[in-house]
């Protein structure tokens, strides 16, 4: 080709420009297609040791219900049980219901109430939800289809249109709470958490920031007193979009 081009800019020296023209274009063209060739293959599933313990950090695209493990789920500080209002059928709490209980409130009453048995609560009573309000990172552990799963109470729900509220400092308070609980029930499995501070909670944080903070939470709980062997985070497939994995790993873990 070099060749070819050679012995045209001779016999015809004002093609010279414009072969220049074209290998710019084509080598611009070949850059694009090894960008996005690059940014097809960005992974999936990333992990890493954190430092100076023997626990690993796993970020993954998936369902938190496919997950092998103990499944930490989010919920408000009354427990509700109730579909449509105030539990979102859509939110992890929601399927929850739908999925371990058959979408029946009594049953999923039964399996919190005798885990909350022993917990203080206040009593404010509600238009359609239950009527005890438990304090921010009251955990309970239910089972379900012979599942695990670790309720945390997240966020706060107002009495009267049940809107779910909560903040940063909250968020913490409830996932250290959660770890807690975690660290005394994982006995060698997987703990699993979903993104927290970005759905139905309220605290609206940016898809990365959310998970920032929730890796630094794991890995303030695991340097205290390690939790598990393996943390799962999982994400929606949704947020491919705005999370690249490899960055993610790149920065925590050297940390």
């Amino acid at each position: 080709m070099f060749g070819i081009s050679k012995t045209v800019t001779f016999v015809l020296p004002f093609t010279k420009t414009w072969l220049d023209n074209v290998s710019v274009s084509i080598a611009i063209g070949v850059i694009g297609l090894l960008i996005g060739l690059w940014r097809l293959r960005k992974p999936t599933s990333v992990s890493w040791k954190v430092a100076t313990t023997d626990s690993t950090i796993e970020v993954c695209f998936g369902n938190l219900f496919d997950q092998d493990g103990i499944r930490l789920i989010p919920v408000n500080d009354y427990f509700d049980s109730k579909l449509g209002k105030p539990v979102a059928p859509k939110s992890l709490h929601g399927q929850l219901i739908e999925r371990g209980f058959g979408g029946h409130p009594d049953a999923f009453d039964r399996s919190v109430d005798a885990e909350l048995a022993k917990t203080s609560f206040s009593v404010i009573t509600t238009a359609q939800g239950k009527d005890k309000v438990y304090p921010v990172g009251t955990t309970a552990m239910v089972e379900a289809a012979k599942e695990r799963y670790l309720l945390f109470a997240l966020a706060k729900s107002d009495p009267i249109d049940h809107k779910a509220t909560a903040d940063v400092p909250q968020m913490f308070v409830a996932l250290a709470a959660a770890w807690h609980r975690a660290r005394a029930e994982s006995n060698g499995e997987t703990v699993n958490v979903p993104l927290v501070g970005t759905g139905q909670s309220g605290v609206d944080l940016p898809t990365r920031e959310a998970l920032n903070a929730l890796i630094l939470s794991i890995i303030t709980a695991t340097k205290a007193k390690r939790v598990a062997g393996r943390i799962r985070i999982v994400l929606y497939d949704d947020r491919k979009d705005a999370v690249d994995l490899r960055d993610v790993k790149k920065y925590w873990s050297v940390q």
